[in-house]
């Protein structure tokens, strides 16, 4: 399944770097919740290895804009559900600095934006009683993943997977996840303290 995306080019490189950190995991028939969508080049990856839908929360407004576009641009309404908001471990709006793709790594300094973000456990509930089921959690946001330690053990385990990156040290957030039942295993070192982890029931 080929597909486009407004705004920005997925490259080869790009298309191998996605079959690489999420390639593996098979989502056939699968329902996906997208935390970090950026402009939708992740969800349309899942969709092409054959998700049944995918939840793609994109909290930057400018981001989000695009997000919608690339839906409608590959007739992916339904398959794909924008949400315009971030997860956290409570439900606030938080002041970043603006940095495209890696916009929430840092708190506002020379271009903040406002974005809104929705405690992980209702997002994961809510997607949960929708559907009946979460095939696999794929986290790339910037600093939220550490929301996963304040979850309780029943939210986390309604997600039968999880991709995350990871900024930071992972020790908590892999402990977390075995304590809850998860096997885990070390994708790929990305940068300094940057690593994407597989968990799975």
């Amino acid at each position: 399944m080929a597909w486009e995306i407004a705004h920005t080019k997925t490259t080869p490189h790009t298309a191998r770097l996605y079959f690489i950190h999420y390639g593996f995991v098979d989502v056939r028939g699968a329902v996906v919740v997208d935390i970090g969508a950026y402009i939708r080049e992740t969800a349309m990856f899942f969709l092409s290895r054959g998700a049944h839908r995918v939840y793609a929360l994109e909290p930057v407004d400018r981001h989000y804009r695009y997000l919608q576009r690339n839906i409608l641009r590959n007739n992916a309404m339904g398959r794909v559900i924008p949400m315009n908001y971030g997860a956290w471990f409570r439900e606030t709006a938080l002041n970043v600095n603006y940095e495209g793709a890696g916009t929430g790594l840092r708190t506002a300094a020379g271009a903040p934006v406002t974005i809104r973000v929705r405690h992980l456990s209702d997002i994961l509930r809510e997607v949960f009683r929708g559907e009946g089921r979460i095939d696999l959690v794929k986290m790339d946001c910037e600093g939220c993943e550490y929301s996963l330690i304040k979850l309780s053990t029943e939210d986390i385990r309604l997600a039968k997977q999880y991709i995350v990156e990871v900024h930071g040290s992972e020790g908590p957030i892999v402990d977390r996840m075995i304590e809850c039942g998860y096997k885990h295993k070390f994708i790929k070192n990305v940068a300094s303290l940057l690593t994407i982890h597989y968990f799975t029931q």
